[in-house]
């Protein structure tokens, strides 16, 4: 996790102020005062001597393209939680032709560096050599033709990510509309740079990390797969129709006339789902009343975390960059607590992700837009099962039939407790569950070594300046 920075001020000098342009009192916190001294003391360049610095200027609304693009459209979130950024994400795209056309879009391609320029700002990530080519939407920037000579791109990405690197862009951030990195300022900030052999050692834990990270997402899919296979589906293939016949009643039946509600592929599931091999049950009658999280917008520096939709995926639960509310679960007035086995869904926006509540997370709120699954019997019902069901292919398509709204799409209580579940034997549960511990357990692993390359950055340029 990146610690933030202590938000007391120091005494400064006047002529600090004239240099620095800067007269507001948080660039002058004691902590980033401390960064900035320590790598004035340690061998370093400034990042514009290293890198061509860029971000995309005006271009016109492309929001009405993603269903048509092809090139990855960079967003915050695309970096914010990925320090290798891989072509496998889940990016928006724009057609290439709007690139070409739009002369205020930067292109990046492998080997570049992303930072978060506004909404989170001051995260970075490289992209791996399977993402050949992106677009930069305005909330980011980019850092290119670096030279390779000098810095390993590995390397820096861990450095702006260790806080001798954040810090220093946390402090550069300028006040406009919302607080966010400009050009000049994010070329100020100075990089260490030790020996070459010691950038690429530290570069290769940062690549190491990224194995992990695909393994997780390998054994991961094993065990979605592993879930079809036990429940007599491993053939299933749905459908690519998108329209379908459907009568009347029907449709009254289940309140909804628009089209999409009666692809041929949502018919043709809930038929697969009935005969598999175990037990069908709506998955209201396997949990306590669903209940939604609590809407809060009064973000703090400590406090309680508070998980919102872009902090849950694929049964992660994001803690390391939740936002944080000066409010305890018990202060809240409703009863919106977790246990360790609850199940957090996703109900809007980035809809159908599910993720089981660990130690770590049971004292955290969250957001409006995400419900807690509470299980009636966890004896009978596996909760990392029940997560896998839900994120897997048989969980998400009925969540999709059933999302409704016009800017974004969201499911209600009523419609996510009529999700048919599969409720196969209590081993076979378990065995499934067990597959997908082992992904879990290889994306600790790789969160380990990435923090193991950040201490080791930190104590090197506090070892140089120790001894001078």
């Amino acid at each position: 996790m990146t610690q933030k920075p202590d938000p007391s001020i120091s005494f400064i000098a006047l002529s600090e102020v004239i240099v620095q342009k800067r007269i507001d009192s948080e660039y002058f916190q004691p902590e980033f005062l401390e960064v900035a001294t320590r790598l004035r003391s340690a061998d370093h360049k400034r990042l514009e001597d290293l890198s061509t610095i860029v971000t995309s200027a005006f271009y016109p609304a492309a929001a009405d393209l993603y269903e048509y693009g092809d090139i990855p459209f960079i967003r915050g979130v695309d970096v914010i939680n990925y320090p290798v950024i891989t072509n496998d994400q889940p990016f928006e795209r724009i057609p290439l032709s709007f690139i070409r056309e739009s002369k205020g879009i930067q292109e990046l391609h492998t080997g570049d560096i992303v930072i978060t320029k506004v909404g989170t700002p001051c995260y970075a990530g490289i992209l791996h050599e399977d993402l050949k080519h992106c677009a930069l939407s305005r909330t980011v920037l980019g850092v290119k033709d670096i030279d390779t000579e000098v810095v390993d791109p590995y390397y820096l990405v861990v450095f702006l990510r260790c806080k001798y690197g954040f810090f220093q862009l946390m402090r550069e951030r300028e006040q406009q509309i919302q607080l966010q990195l400009t050009l000049d300022r994010v070329g100020r900030i100075n990089v260490f740079l030790p020996e070459k052999a010691v950038q690429v050692e530290i570069g290769n834990i940062l690549r190491k990390y990224h194995q992990q990270i695909v393994l997780s997402q390998d054994l991961y899919r094993q065990a979605e797969q592993l879930l079809l296979d036990e429940l007599g589906l491993s053939d299933l293939e749905l459908p690519a129709g998108l329209h379908n016949d459907a009568p009347i009643s029907k449709a009254w039946e289940a309140h909804r006339i628009d089209a999409e509600y009666y692809q041929p592929r949502y018919e043709y599931l809930d038929q697969v789902i009935q005969s598999a091999s175990a037990t069908v049950t709506p998955l209201g009658s396997l949990i306590h009343p669903i209940i939604n999280g609590f809407d809060w917008r009064d973000f703090a520096e400590d406090g309680t975390p508070y998980i919102r939709v872009g902090d849950v995926y694929k049964d992660r639960i994001d803690l390391d960059n939740a936002f944080r509310v000066a409010i305890s679960p018990e202060e809240v007035g409703k009863p919106v607590g977790l246990q360790v086995g609850d199940i957090l869904f996703t109900r809007k926006g980035t809809f159908g992700q599910a993720a089981v509540v660990d130690e770590r997370a049971s004292s955290t709120l969250i957001s409006s837009e995400i419900m807690r699954l509470r299980l009636l019997d966890p004896s009978a019902v596996h909760p990392q099962y029940l997560s896998l069901y839900l994120n897997s292919v048989l969980g998400y398509t009925q969540v999709e039939q059933r999302v409704h709204g016009a800017g974004f799409y969201s499911i209600s209580q009523e419609d996510l407790g009529q999700i048919l579940i599969c409720v196969p034997g209590w081993e076979t549960q378990e065995k499934i569950a067990d597959e997908a511990a082992k992904s879990h357990t290889a994306r600790h692993q790789a969160k380990a070594l990435l923090e193991q390359a950040r201490r080791k950055v930190e104590a090197m340029i506090e070892s140089e300046v120790a001894h001078g």
